[in-house]
C-alpha cells in the first residue's frame, strides 16, 4: 500500500462502513493514520483507537442531520448503497424507486449540503458505478441513482472548487463484496469475470487504494471526474467470427 503522509490525522467519514468497499476504505484510512468515523445501518465489529462507528439509518433525515451538526470532516467517502434486484421500469413500483434513492442519492445530498455550506476545504469521494455510465448495468432504480451521483459530483466540484472543495466519483463494476454474493451463489460470477480483461472481480481493497489517492494531495488537481475501475469490462466485447 502506498503511504500518503498528508492523510495522517485527517478526519474521514465513510458511509456504508460495516462491510464491502466501505469497510475496506475504513481499514485503508486507518492504516494511513487517519481518524475515521463510519456510518452504517448494519453493526460493525471493527475496533481501533482511531475509529468511531455510528449505527444509523441514512434514510432518517433527522438523525443524519443531528449527527452532521456535531461533526467536521476533511474527507468524506459517500459509499453506502443498495441494489434493486435488476428490476426494469415495468417491474419497479414508485415506492421501490424512491426508497432506493433515499439511500443511494438523498443521503449523499444531505451529507454534502450540510458540509459544503461551511465553505471550507473538503474532499469528497463518491461511489458511483459502471451502472452510472451505461444502461443495463443495474436495474432502473440503481442505474438512475448512479447516473445522478455523477451529476452531483460534478456540480459539487464546479460550485465549491473556489472554496478548496474537491469532488470525484469512483465507478467500479465487478467487486467481490457481499452485494455481489448472489453472483457467486449462482455461478454468474464466472461468466461476468470473463467480460473483464483480467478474468476476475476486483477486490474491495483495490477500490480503497484508488480512494486513498483521490483523497490525498497526490490528486489535488483532479476534481469533477468519474474514475472508471472495471478491469476493462467497458472496453468492448469479443466477437466470434
Amino acid at each position: 500500500m502506498t503511504i500518503y503522509n498528508d492523510l495522517k490525522d485527517k478526519h474521514v467519514l465513510v458511509t456504508g462502513a460495516a462491510r464491502g468497499i466501505g469497510y475496506a476504505q475504513v481499514q485503508s484510512f486507518l492504516q494511513q493514520g487517519a481518524k475515521v468515523t463510519g456510518l452504517d445501518l448494519q453493526q460493525s465489529h471493527l475496533k481501533h483507537e482511531n475509529y468511531t462507528f455510528v449505527q444509523i439509518d441514512l434514510r432518517d433525515v433527522t438523525a443524519l442531520t443531528e449527527f452532521l451538526n456535531q461533526s467536521t470532516f476533511d474527507i468524506v467517502c459517500n459509499t453506502a448503497g443498495i441494489l434493486d434486484d435488476f428490476k426494469n421500469i415495468a417491474e419497479t413500483s414508485y415506492t421501490e424507486f424512491t426508497d432506493l434513492l433515499k439511500v443511494n442519492l438523498d443521503a449523499m445530498f444531505i451529507i454534502t449540503k450540510q458540509l459544503v455550506d461551511k465553505k471550507q476545504p473538503i474532499v469528497f469521494v463518491n461511489m458511483s458505478s459502471y451502472a452510472g455510465l451505461f444502461a443495463s448495468g443495474g436495474g432502473v432504480s440503481y442505474t438512475t441513482s448512479k447516473h445522478a451521483i455523477n451529476g452531483l459530483t460534478k456540480e459539487i466540484a464546479f460550485e465549491y472548487g473556489k472554496f478548496g472543495v474537491r469532488a470525484n466519483a469512483i465507478a467500479p463494476c465487478l467487486v467481490k463484496t457481499e452485494m455481489a454474493q448472489a453472483d457467486f451463489e449462482t455461478g454468474l460470477n464466472v461468466k461476468l469475470a470473463q467480460e473483464t480483461v483480467f478474468n476476475r472481480y476486483a477486490e474491495p481493497a483495490e477500490i480503497a487504494d484508488l480512494t486513498l489517492f483521490l483523497a490525498s494531495d497526490s490528486s489535488k488537481y483532479i476534481t469533477g471526474q468519474i474514475i472508471n475501475i472495471d478491469g476493462g469490462y467497458s472496453l468492448g466485447k469479443s466477437i466470434e467470427l
